[in-house]
């Protein structure tokens, strides 16, 4: 498919709820098939590149889009909008390029996690925590230190912002879904080096492994495989459970949870 400019933008009613209504005689109209008082609306200002497989976060009042590709070529670029503004501000690039990533809101930041640089698939993360962003400003200044120069034509109101290395994965994944519950980050599937008994050289191929980063550890830990290799699929968090959402050649739509 095409790479993608346009934005848009589904609103609730005030009070953040979506309200049931009867199904749409005509043709026409807001809601899925009818039911629900909302509606998708245009005219938000569009990305400023034809932009493929970049991964959305949302991170403080922004929607904050990383990586990807654009021209044909992984980026490491990152912007963030302001919803409310209606503008796209250039955001701290990424430290690695990185195309079909996954992201997530995670203890404050936002997390991007595995993805493909062209060559291979990765296992390395990384996270944006303004928190500790700041943190580290204010440590520098009540040293005396000197600001860390500021990465060019990154917005003003951005640049005491930068993305430091998280641990990486167990498995170097692409096309994974993550999801933060309960404080600890879940990578699921994906698409990557096959496992052994396969052994190196083997072509990639969906995967079964799940992996889970604890609040506050060093390293991943394993999680129990999915019923069957998933990539391109959906991860949320729900009620403490972790879904994992996928279309496979066999059935759609199927769903595993932890």
């Amino acid at each position: 498919s095409a790479p993608a400019t346009c934005l848009l933008i589904l609103r609730a009613p005030a009070g953040g709820l979506l309200s049931p209504r009867p199904a749409a005689t005509g043709g026409g109209g807001g809601g899925a098939c009818g039911e629900l008082c909302v509606d998708w609306e245009g005219g938000l200002a569009p990305l400023p590149f034809a932009w493929r497989r970049g991964c959305t976060v949302a991170l403080r009042n922004l929607v904050l889009v990383a990586g990807g590709c654009i021209h044909n070529c992984q980026t490491s670029l990152c912007y963030a909008l302001a919803p409310e503004a209606g503008a796209w501000l250039r955001a701290p690039s990424l430290l690695h390029k990185r195309n079909v990533a996954a992201a997530a809101c995670h203890l404050g930041g936002a997390w991007v996690v595995g993805g493909y640089d062209g060559r291979a698939h990765l296992a390395s993360a990384e996270h944006l925590t303004p928190a500790l962003c700041e943190a580290a400003r204010e440590a520098r200044a009540a040293r005396g230190d000197k600001p860390e120069p500021a990465e060019p034509g990154v917005a003003p109101e951005l640049r005491g912002w930068a993305w430091a290395s998280a641990p990486p994965l167990l498995t170097a994944r692409s096309s994974l879904g993550v999801a933060s519950v309960r404080g600890s980050l879940y990578a699921v599937g994906g698409y990557g080096p096959a496992p052994a008994p396969h052994g190196a050289g083997s072509p990639p191929t969906a995967l079964r492994s799940a992996e889970v980063l604890h609040r506050g550890a060093r390293a991943w830990a394993p999680l129990p495989p999915l019923v069957e290799g998933r990539s391109d699929l959906a991860v949320v968090g729900y009620g403490g459970h972790v879904y994992a959402v996928s279309y496979t050649h066999l059935r759609a739509h199927e769903t595993d949870s932890y």
